[in-house]
């Protein structure tokens, strides 16, 4: 009995090792229809691996900004991020063509650069140690001023804000002669 004990637990053991547990972060607070969609993806994985791997979701930010979430990966305490394109320039700076304001009349403008830029984006991104696995348009970025503002030439008066450490932006910006506010 004991020998069959032993067995059962050496074999228990040695199937519990092959379980996988991957860290996910998020900005998505919890509540939100995108930490909705990762605690679905979740599900499906472990359903699909019969529990041999799990996801563990970090949202909401809670282990830091996007380049915190990078960084992190880049050293092995997290495995995968949901990223918006500040946190993917981290990754490939030319995702910084998405965040320009008004060069983009509609989406169909925006996924016939995308379509282009892609290939060389994804290869980029997988120098750095890292795989794209998936785009989703999450909508806008809207700008808000007490100012009607038509034409990029609007703001050159105006202050931009940046995300504080968002260097590559604020550089953008300035070079197009922009006034830019990092809080």
């Amino acid at each position: 009995m004991k020998k069959a004990f032993l067995l059962f637990f050496i074999i228990f053991s040695l199937l519990e090792a092959k379980k996988i547990t991957i860290k996910f972060a998020s900005l998505a607070p919890e509540g939100t229809v995108w930490n909705d969609m990762l605690i679905e993806m979740k599900q499906e994985w472990q359903t699909a691996t019969e529990n041999k791997v799990r996801i563990k979701i970090y949202p909401g930010g809670i282990l830091g900004d996007e380049r915190d979430m990078v960084r992190n990966m880049r050293i092995g305490r997290l495995h995968g991020a949901g990223l918006t394109t500040e946190g993917l320039t981290e990754l490939a700076p030319d995702f910084s063509a998405f965040f320009l304001p008004m060069v983009y009349k509609n989406e169909d403008d925006i996924y016939k650069v995308l379509n282009e830029l892609l290939p060389d984006l994804e290869k980029t991104i997988e120098s750095r140690g890292a795989k794209l696995l998936y785009i989703a348009n999450l909508g806008w970025a809207y700008w808000f001023t007490k100012e009607i503002i038509k034409r990029p030439d609007d703001l050159l008066d105006k202050k931009i804000f940046t995300w504080a450490g968002n260097y590559r932006y604020a550089e953008i910006y300035k070079r197009a002669g922009y006034s830019v506010v990092p809080l």
